[in-house]
């Protein structure tokens, strides 16, 4: 009997500091969210979940989800996926803007993984 107790006390301690951990983390991360400057990013149509983003938000149809949030927000807004800041810009003026007047701002964006996966049937 004093084993098993010995045992489900080390369980809820390592159950709890985990917890604790984690919750540490995600206040942590909030409080670094609302500190962060944001007044030269453009409107963000859903809050983001904290580690996740706005991965939460994304529905089966995303070019649905992206129409919604482009009458919403404009011609560009800004998600998160995970913690990875990602701009979208709609509309033909300001795709042309963004890459032909402005090219030198966007050329050396990352390539996502995630971007292969979304788009995977609409590749090349």
């Amino acid at each position: 009997m004093l084993s098993d107790i010995i045992e489900l006390l080390d369980f809820n301690t390592t159950l709890l500091a985990s917890v604790s951990i984690l919750l540490g983390y995600c206040y942590f991360f909030a409080l670094h969210q609302s500190k962060r400057t944001r007044h030269n990013l453009p409107p963000c149509p859903a809050r983001p979940w904290p580690l996740v983003g706005n991965i939460f938000n994304m529905e089966e149809d995303i070019r649905t989800l992206f129409k919604t949030w482009h009458k919403q927000s404009g011609d560009i807004f800004s998600i998160y996926f995970g913690s990875t800041l990602v701009v979208v810009v709609g509309g033909f003026s300001s795709v042309k803007e963004m890459f032909v007047q402005k090219g030198a701002v966007s050329s050396d964006r990352p390539e996502m993984f995630l971007n292969k996966v979304l788009n995977a049937e609409h590749q090349f």
